[in-house]
């Protein structure tokens, strides 16, 4: 999914996400279940993902709203609009123009209310992995707005790689392999730092149990695909996995997506971007908050 507006940072967030919120209304302690973010009326409100809208009204709640059922258990929400641009039952697309924000129903000054469900539930959208809110990690790179959600450092590891007092660093053998092939390959410096922390704790002899080889955690066919002989070489897995970043980067253009993809593939990615397939597992939005995690703690220490 993608921001239910453009140039979501020039619009500050009035109230966020959370279990005990006053009411600026009735002064009654309730969840806010979304994000509220503070705009002039009529500035136009996007489909975060593609599907079928159903459009309603609540005269002292919601005002005008409507939301999105993307399949698969997702949904995103859309409250207190001036008006509509798409009818109930209408098929959008990501980025369509749906609405226009406004200040209906119970609101307190001009605002865009907006949710994003997942099986059920609602969830954090400044949090949900899927959804592009945060604003950008450490050189704008996009990759620090889930990193309070990631569990704390790894411990030592008898490789060679160096994780304590907040920072990570590489096998020192390894640093400028990493570096020059980050450089070549436009990666943010720190990224396969990261990526190798998670993977295998800088293993290089590591073998998940799904079959992942290497510090980097390469599958055989992906091994193939890319070009790598060797897997448990880290100079050329490094090479590999560089390789396969900035291509899903390119794909994407959101470092959180390229990450996730790295995990699960770009294909299961699209259609989770998309609404479409089943919810990503569990391994997967983990995964970015502990690579997120990781790449702070390797800028922290340089």
């Amino acid at each position: 999914m993608s921001s239910p507006i453009a140039n979501i940072g020039h619009y500050p967030v009035s109230s966020g996400f959370s279990q005990h919120r006053v009411h600026p209304i009735t002064g009654k302690v309730r969840r806010h279940q979304g994000v509220d973010f503070r705009m002039p009326p009529g500035t136009p409100v996007l489909a975060a993902g593609d599907g079928v809208v159903h459009t309603g009204h609540q005269e002292h709640g919601a005002g005008n709203f409507l939301s999105v059922d993307h399949g698969g258990e997702a949904a995103t929400r859309y409250m207190h609009l001036e008006r509509f641009a798409v009818e109930d039952g209408q098929a959008v697309r990501r980025g369509d123009v749906i609405g226009y924000s406004g200040n209906s129903g119970g609101s307190t000054g001009p605002h865009l209310h907006f949710e994003v469900w997942r099986g059920g539930e609602a969830v954090d959208p400044q949090r949900d992995p899927l959804t592009q809110l945060g604003g950008p990690g450490p050189g704008g790179h996009g990759l620090s707005a889930v990193a309070a959600a990631a569990t704390s450092p790894a411990s030592p590891d008898a490789a060679g790689g160096r994780q304590h007092q907040g920072a990570i660093a590489a096998p020192a053998p390894l640093r400028g392999v990493f570096a020059a092939a980050e450089a070549r390959h436009g990666l943010p410096p720190g990224m396969l730092t990261a990526v190798a922390s998670v993977e295998s704790n800088f293993n290089s002899n590591a073998v998940s149990s799904a079959g992942a080889q290497g510090m980097f955690g390469i599958m055989p066919g992906t091994a193939k695909d890319l070009g790598v002989a060797n897997p448990f070489d880290p100079r050329e897995a490094a090479e590999g996995a560089a390789s396969k970043l900035a291509a899903d980067y390119e794909k994407f253009g959101n470092w959180n997506h390229a990450v996730m993809a790295y995990n699960a593939g770009p294909h299961r990615i699209e259609e989770a971007l998309a609404g479409r397939g089943k919810p990503l597992k569990q391994e997967t939005l983990d995964y970015l908050p502990k690579v997120a995690n990781a790449f702070q703690q390797v800028n922290r220490g340089t």
